[in-house]
């Protein structure tokens, strides 16, 4: 039996680059934080953190900075929102990229994605060559709806109505 589809909706960070998380480990450890500290910090009140009004655009990075640190310090630790945007960059998973095109030559392919506008662009590459190479892999989609264009984010049905219209 061949199994088919008409589509496939894919999410980006995590996914076609190595997880976030990772790097929120690594830096509490260095900054002597508890374990999943920033995990906690976005998910606690996640429809109306710093982090849910930034994949919005709802703030500007400047103030999540501010606004994440104030979310984390009522929590037991002051960490600044800028560097844990930083930490946001991950490198790129080649044999994801090559599942996608793989999908493409089948049928449609989409993203779906929470992210910030960074400068005059919305993704988090921190250098030329990471938004070369993000842009790459975002001309292979057929649509992509990021949550910093729409105002509207992850787990939010309406993303995802978004997504299937278009």
């Amino acid at each position: 039996m061949t199994k088919t589809f008409q589509a496939v909706i894919w999410d980006f960070g995590g996914v076609f680059t190595t997880s976030p998380f990772d790097a929120f480990t690594r830096y509490e450890a260095a900054h002597g934080l508890p374990k999943d500290f920033i995990r906690t910090v976005n998910a606690t009140n996640p429809l109306d953190n710093a982090w849910a009004k930034l994949e919005q655009s709802l703030v500007t990075a400047a103030e999540f900075d501010g606004m994440f640190r104030e979310e984390s310090k009522a929590m037991g630790h002051e960490v600044p929102g800028g560097e844990v945007l930083a930490l946001l960059s991950g490198s790129l998973r080649p044999r994801v990229v090559k599942a996608l095109s793989v999908c493409k030559t089948k049928g449609k392919v989409g993203c779906i994605t929470n992210n910030f506008k960074s400068g005059g662009d919305s993704g988090v590459a921190r250098d030329d060559k990471r938004a070369a190479q993000t842009a790459a892999v975002m001309e292979i989609f057929d649509i992509v709806v990021q949550s910093s264009v729409e105002g509207v984010r992850k787990p939010d049905p309406r993303i995802y109505e978004i997504a299937c219209q278009r």
